[in-house]
């Protein structure tokens, strides 16, 4: 079985479109993303995402009626309140996944070290002017 690749490149002397296979190691049909995920080196993303997942089902709907029958109960309409306090809850959740995954560490080098990676693009190039 053969995948393609989504990516389409110009064909030569045309202005049609052709798409580019993907490379042998991506084509294995037994490889899903369930399978790569739950792999030992991706366990934690795993875990990480799946905590985050069940945080994203439950909580929003959890605040939606605890603030709908107790906190805006008295309200004219609580249902609009208790919209706003689901919405604020997924943006919390949300938020806090995108703190953790820039408070995660760098992988380290074989030395122990975080490796240092230049700010240019590529340090072969220099500048002639």
């Amino acid at each position: 079985m053969v995948l393609k690749s989504r990516k389409k490149t110009p064909a030569p002397d045309s202005d049609k479109f052709v798409t580019t296979p993907l490379p042998p190691q991506y084509c294995d049909s037994r490889t899903s993303a369930f399978r790569v995920l739950f792999q030992n080196q991706n366990a934690e993303t795993a875990k990480i995402l799946g905590i985050t997942t069940l945080a994203m089902m439950f909580i929003p709907v959890m605040a939606f009626y605890l603030t709908m029958n107790t906190i805006f109960a008295e309200h004219e309409d609580p249902t609009m309140y208790a919209g706003f306090a689901a919405v604020l809850s997924v943006n919390l959740v949300l938020g806090g996944y995108v703190v953790f995954a820039f408070s995660e560490k760098d992988p380290e080098s074989e030395e122990g070290k975080v490796e240092e990676r230049p700010l240019t693009a590529s340090s072969s190039k220099t500048r002639t002017d």
